[in-house]
């Protein structure tokens, strides 16, 4: 019945979005072409018109081409950047989940999580070789972000994440000793923090090299797919139970952690002076992790590749280039130059992103044909350039090259706070 009544709601807004669509359509077209009013009064209300229309216009703003006067290239630039700013910056925001359940299967509710979620849910229980029985529970949830939802589930039904899922949450079931996830757990947006260890370490022979770390935990919706995310220590800050400072070792550091396809979580540590003895307890934790996270992916489309030099496409910000395609002894080496206008800190050390964007070949038959290989042959500051090895035994005559990359890749802050952790 559950199933039923959201593909019943799904059906109800598929309805109403085509016309809205088509107004949209319209008024980015009349918006746009006021960009190149005679009077700047009427231009800067354009402007801040197509903003106030939200990330749903960026797919109906047109490209920048030669036709189009200077101010009207800056404007849409200036319009196309703070729109896929916001995109960026909802798709951060924790899912929200809303339903009810009762005595209802806990697969099942997990089903409608991952429906409302966009995030993949796995029962690994049967790959481990434990109970895989499915209890019922009761649930309420009303507009309750993904995290805390989970974690409600998790509790009820005695369950715990595996660390090593792939592309998704993968579940498993929990130990006899481990703790509520909803008791020690702290949530911002789609990011789940929670303390896992504490090291007391102390020099016998002097001061030098007294220390306590904390382990935590940092988790987020697999939807979400950051690429780099780092640690400015300078922003943490701690207290014990009398409200005194703890300092911070190495407060002058940013660790970065590269994040691999199908990672969704990291252990992040932090240094700190060793307390006195008489602290009991941190009760407060503060900081905020730096996530870079891609906005929306552009798709582009080069026809008949045999023979190609230096075809160029630009689509948002970024430029792609059908270099060349050539014969290298038994396979065809597809060229391809990535450009971005942009590129900020995504291009400086971490490029892996790029190196996995997606890239395939279409046969004339319409079959998606994989690479062999893959390989970089250049990096600047804001290129990078890929070749792409492909066996085509009858050669590349009729084929497309798909090449698929993030156009918007920014750094948002996410704030933490773990709260009482006991000082061993």
């Amino acid at each position: 019945m559950f199933g039923t009544l959201v593909l019943a709601g799904c059906a109800v807004c598929c309805q109403v979005e085509s016309p809205l669509a088509e107004d949209l359509s319209v008024q980015v077209r009349r918006l746009v072409r006021q960009l190149d009013a005679l009077e700047k009064e009427s231009r800067e209300q354009a402007e801040q018109q197509l903003l106030e229309l939200g990330p749903p216009a960026i797919e109906l703003l047109p490209r920048v081409n030669n036709r189009m006067s200077a101010e009207v290239k800056q404007r849409l630039a200036r319009v196309r950047n703070r729109l896929e700013r916001q995109q960026a910056e909802s798709s951060v925001k924790a899912s929200l989940i809303t339903f009810s359940a009762e005595n209802t299967p806990v697969s099942e509710i997990l089903a409608a999580i991952s429906q409302q979620s966009g995030n993949r849910i796995e029962d690994y229980r049967g790959r481990f070789n434990q109970d895989t029985s499915d209890p019922e529970i009761t649930v309420s949830f009303d507009k309750t972000p993904f995290w805390q939802a989970l974690d409600e589930v998790l509790d009820a039904a005695s369950l715990q994440l595996y660390p090593y899922g792939e592309d998704g949450i993968a579940l498993q079931a929990r130990n006899a000793v481990s703790a509520s996830r909803t008791a020690n757990a702290s949530y911002t947006d789609a990011f789940r923090f929670e303390g896992i260890e504490l090291i007391a370490q102390r020099n016998l022979r002097g001061d030098v090299g007294n220390q306590l770390q904390l382990i935590f935990e940092a988790t987020w919706e697999p939807r979400l797919k950051p690429m780099v995310i780092s640690h400015p220590l300078s922003g943490v800050t701690a207290v014990d139970e009398d409200l005194n400072p703890i300092a911070v070792d190495g407060a002058d550091q940013e660790p970065e952690f590269e994040i691999q396809p199908g990672m969704t979580n990291i252990e992040v540590p932090i240094t700190f002076s060793l307390p006195p003895r008489s602290s009991k307890k941190i009760v407060s934790v503060e900081g905020a992790l730096l996530a870079l996270i891609p906005g929306r992916t552009e798709t582009f489309v080069f026809d008949e590749i045999e023979g190609a030099r230096q075809i160029e496409q630009n689509k948002a910000g970024v430029t792609v280039v059908l270099d060349r395609v050539r014969r290298n002894n038994d396979v065809w080496e597809v060229r391809v130059l990535v450009r971005f206008d942009e590129a900020s800190r995504a291009l400086e050390s971490h490029r892996g992103w790029v190196i996995n964007n997606d890239a395939f070949l279409v046969s004339p038959d319409n079959e998606q044909i994989l690479e062999e290989t893959r390989e970089v042959t250049l990096e600047t500051d804001s290129e990078i350039g890929m070749a792409f090895l492909f066996d085509l035994p009858e050669g590349p005559a009729g084929y497309r090259l798909v090449y698929k990359t993030p156009v918007a890749i920014l750094d948002l802050p996410v704030r933490y706070e773990l709260k009482n952790l006991q000082l061993p």
